[in-house]
């Protein structure tokens, strides 16, 4: 969404020049819901702990907001902070599956 322009112009058809950014947006939320109940797989199957399940549910929770906030109101400043938090929440999250197989 952030280059759906430059998509557009070079007929790259990526979701957003190819589908619109609405539906775009729905898919962001089904994904990052998606990708929250897979990262809670590790607890379930008790291959991480308590650290690594309080961070994920944390910080997937906040992913999904933001998603839900940017289906709701668009826009280029929150499809930005979007996509920055869920590079940030990737990292958090390989960082809390270190940390938890080292601690406990």
């Amino acid at each position: 969404m952030l280059v759906n322009k430059d998509y557009t112009a070079a007929k790259v058809p990526m979701m957003p020049a190819a589908r619109g950014e609405e539906a775009t947006t729905v898919q962001i939320t089904l994904y990052s819901a998606q990708l929250f109940l897979i990262s809670l797989l590790p607890t379930l199957f008790g291959v991480l702990g308590w650290i690594y399940t309080v961070i994920a549910v944390l910080y997937g929770a906040h992913l999904i907001r933001l998603s839900i906030l940017l289906m709701q109101q668009g826009g280029q400043d929150l499809a930005r902070r979007t996509f920055k938090y869920s590079t940030l929440y990737l990292a958090v999250i390989c960082l809390a599956m270190m940390i938890d197989s080292i601690l406990i």
